[in-house]
Protein backbone atom coordinates (compact mmCIF):
# COMPACT_ATOMS: atom_id res chain seq x y z
CA UNK A 1 0.00 0.00 0.00
CA UNK A 2 2.69 2.25 0.71
CA UNK A 3 4.92 1.47 -2.95
CA UNK A 4 1.17 3.02 -4.16
CA UNK A 5 1.23 6.36 -2.55
CA UNK A 6 5.05 6.96 -3.72
CA UNK A 7 4.46 6.31 -7.39
CA UNK A 8 0.76 8.53 -7.36
CA UNK A 9 3.20 11.45 -5.42
CA UNK A 10 5.36 11.38 -8.54
CA UNK A 11 2.56 11.21 -10.81
CA UNK A 12 1.06 14.46 -9.02
CA UNK A 13 4.47 16.05 -8.74
CA UNK A 14 4.76 16.33 -12.92
CA UNK A 15 1.32 17.44 -12.99
CA UNK A 16 1.97 20.17 -10.32
CA UNK A 17 5.06 21.00 -12.08
CA UNK A 18 3.31 21.59 -15.37
CA UNK A 19 0.60 23.42 -13.91
CA UNK A 20 3.50 26.00 -12.50
CA UNK A 21 5.02 26.72 -16.20
CA UNK A 22 1.69 27.10 -17.15
CA UNK A 23 0.85 30.01 -14.77
CA UNK A 24 4.42 31.50 -15.38
CA UNK A 25 3.93 31.38 -18.97
CA UNK A 26 0.30 33.45 -18.22
CA UNK A 27 1.94 35.78 -16.02
CA UNK A 28 4.73 36.92 -18.11
CA UNK A 29 2.17 36.84 -21.18
CA UNK A 30 0.17 39.42 -20.01
CA UNK A 31 2.80 41.90 -18.51
CA UNK A 32 4.35 41.87 -22.04
CA UNK A 33 1.24 42.59 -23.06
CA UNK A 34 0.63 45.44 -20.36
CA UNK A 35 4.07 46.84 -20.49
CA UNK A 36 4.63 46.17 -24.09
CA UNK A 37 4.44 49.20 -27.32
CA UNK A 38 2.11 51.68 -26.35
CA UNK A 39 -1.04 52.49 -27.52
CA UNK A 40 -0.81 55.05 -30.63
CA UNK A 41 -4.60 56.71 -30.53
CA UNK A 42 -3.34 59.67 -32.58
CA UNK A 43 -5.49 58.33 -35.94
CA UNK A 44 -8.32 58.32 -33.86
CA UNK A 45 -8.11 61.56 -32.04
CA UNK A 46 -7.64 63.48 -36.18
CA UNK A 47 -10.72 61.94 -36.53
CA UNK A 48 -12.58 62.85 -34.19
CA UNK A 49 -11.13 66.49 -34.52
CA UNK A 50 -12.59 65.82 -37.67
CA UNK A 51 -16.20 65.07 -36.88
CA UNK A 52 -16.28 67.69 -34.38
CA UNK A 53 -14.74 70.06 -36.99
CA UNK A 54 -17.91 68.83 -39.86
CA UNK A 55 -20.30 69.26 -36.81
CA UNK A 56 -19.33 72.99 -36.63
CA UNK A 57 -19.73 73.78 -40.13
CA UNK A 58 -23.18 72.07 -40.98
CA UNK A 59 -25.87 73.39 -39.28
CA UNK A 60 -28.93 71.56 -37.90
CA UNK A 61 -30.43 70.61 -41.52
CA UNK A 62 -27.28 69.80 -43.01
CA UNK A 63 -26.47 72.88 -44.66
CA UNK A 64 -23.28 74.86 -44.75
CA UNK A 65 -22.58 77.17 -41.94
CA UNK A 66 -20.82 80.09 -44.37
CA UNK A 67 -20.40 82.51 -41.76
CA UNK A 68 -17.03 80.51 -40.52
CA UNK A 69 -14.10 81.53 -41.54
CA UNK A 70 -9.72 81.29 -40.57
CA UNK A 71 -10.94 84.43 -37.79
CA UNK A 72 -13.56 83.27 -36.27
CA UNK A 73 -12.96 79.52 -36.59
CA UNK A 74 -11.88 77.94 -32.99
CA UNK A 75 -14.26 80.07 -31.39
CA UNK A 76 -17.39 79.20 -33.24
CA UNK A 77 -16.43 75.84 -32.73
CA UNK A 78 -15.26 75.94 -29.31
CA UNK A 79 -11.66 74.78 -30.68
CA UNK A 80 -8.37 75.26 -28.44
CA UNK A 81 -5.13 73.70 -30.08
CA UNK A 82 -2.63 73.14 -28.50
CA UNK A 83 1.11 72.69 -30.50
CA UNK A 84 0.28 69.08 -31.22
CA UNK A 85 -2.16 69.49 -33.77
CA UNK A 86 -2.91 71.46 -37.22
CA UNK A 87 -5.87 71.65 -39.36
CA UNK A 88 -6.80 72.53 -42.84
CA UNK A 89 -10.03 73.08 -44.69
CA UNK A 90 -10.56 73.87 -48.05
CA UNK A 91 -12.14 75.63 -49.51
CA UNK A 92 -12.46 77.59 -46.49
CA UNK A 93 -9.04 79.04 -46.90
CA UNK A 94 -8.93 77.95 -42.92
CA UNK A 95 -5.04 76.86 -41.44
CA UNK A 96 -4.95 76.40 -37.60
CA UNK A 97 -2.01 75.19 -35.41
CA UNK A 98 1.54 74.13 -35.88
CA UNK A 99 2.13 74.72 -39.41
CA UNK A 100 5.44 72.66 -39.15
CA UNK A 101 3.48 69.63 -38.68
CA UNK A 102 2.18 69.33 -42.39
CA UNK A 103 5.74 69.13 -43.09
CA UNK A 104 6.01 66.02 -41.71
CA UNK A 105 3.28 63.58 -43.00
CA UNK A 106 3.89 60.87 -44.61
CA UNK A 107 7.63 61.26 -43.90
CA UNK A 108 7.76 58.54 -40.76
CA UNK A 109 5.70 58.34 -37.86
CA UNK A 110 6.58 61.32 -35.60
CA UNK A 111 2.68 62.72 -36.81
CA UNK A 112 -0.49 61.09 -38.18
CA UNK A 113 -1.88 62.82 -41.10
CA UNK A 114 -5.91 61.90 -42.22
CA UNK A 115 -8.00 63.48 -44.94
CA UNK A 116 -11.35 63.69 -45.62
CA UNK A 117 -13.59 64.89 -48.03
CA UNK A 118 -17.41 65.97 -46.68
CA UNK A 119 -20.41 66.57 -48.46
CA UNK A 120 -22.59 69.86 -47.68
CA UNK A 121 -25.10 71.42 -49.54
CA UNK A 122 -24.82 75.70 -49.13
CA UNK A 123 -28.19 77.69 -49.27
CA UNK A 124 -29.17 77.33 -53.20
CA UNK A 125 -29.00 73.35 -52.36
CA UNK A 126 -25.62 72.62 -54.22
CA UNK A 127 -22.94 70.22 -53.12
CA UNK A 128 -20.07 71.48 -52.01
CA UNK A 129 -17.07 69.21 -51.87
CA UNK A 130 -15.02 70.05 -48.15
CA UNK A 131 -11.57 69.21 -47.82
CA UNK A 132 -10.15 68.26 -44.23
CA UNK A 133 -6.66 67.74 -43.40
CA UNK A 134 -6.24 66.72 -39.45
CA UNK A 135 -2.56 66.29 -38.58
CA UNK A 136 -1.82 65.20 -34.92
CA UNK A 137 1.68 65.21 -33.48
CA UNK A 138 3.19 63.59 -30.94
CA UNK A 139 3.06 65.08 -27.41
CA UNK A 140 6.64 66.72 -26.41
Amino acid sequence: MNNWNKRGEKYLSVYWFAILVIVAVGISAMVIIFYGKPYDVREIEAGILINKIVDCLSNADGTLNAEINNENFLNKCHLVLGDEYYLEIDPFGIKQGNFNLKDYCGKGESVVCVKRNVYLLDEENREVIIKILSVVGKDA
